[in-house]
């Protein structure tokens, strides 16, 4: 465990050294501004492997400053995935993420929105929502093999993170119900 730990940290660095190169072409083009997109985990703004592994986000708002580092997360209420099965096959899987912000989009009749942190009052029910700790939704393809989704499906918690969104993002984006892309020829990926 500690080894794929360190492997999931050593990537982490990469992608933000990547980034930064990035960053300094777009700089000399004279762009001051950059849009990346990465996996929940990776771009969570203060997360951590452990004390001395810090995520990709959490890097790059240290190396940038956290005020010019704004990061997105998303959540679903409800998705069905296109998992692996074995080497050229898929499985759907179906899971729930037990976000209370999520399902209160869902409630709300919203399909797809959009939650900008810093709009919310303060002292608000939802700021206290947004603040708390909760289950959010959490899938990688890296952690879809057979055993895992077995796991997964006797325990849904271990598809899930257990985080504030205020701290890990500065706002998100609501899917009521996600599911695989579907290409004309009826093929899913």
């Amino acid at each position: 465990m500690e080894n794929m730990q360190a492997g999931m940290a050593l990537r982490d660095r990469f992608m933000a050294d990547n980034i930064m190169w990035i960053l300094g072409q777009e700089e000399e083009r004279g762009n001051s501004r950059i849009f990346i997109s990465g996996h929940n985990g990776h771009v969570d703004q203060f997360g951590s492997y452990d004390e001395e592994n810090p995520y990709m986000g959490h890097i790059l708002a240290d190396t940038i400053g956290e005020n010019s580092y704004f990061v997105i997360g998303t959540d679903f209420y409800k998705t069905t995935n296109n998992m692996p099965k074995g080497s050229a096959k898929r499985t759907k899987f179906t899971a729930y993420s037990h976000d209370p912000l999520a399902k209160a989009a869902k409630k709300c009749g919203y399909d797809i929105c959009w939650l900008d942190f810093s709009k919310i009052p303060e002292a608000s029910a939802l700021q206290h929502e947004v603040v708390e700790y909760c289950y959010m939704g959490n899938f990688g393809e890296n952690q879809m093999t057979l055993l895992n989704r077995i796991i997964m499906r006797a325990i849904p918690y271990t598809y899930r993170i257990w985080g504030s969104p205020a701290s890990m993002y500065d706002g998100m984006i609501f899917v009521t119900e996600a599911h695989p892309i579907q290409f004309s020829s009826g093929e899913r990926i």
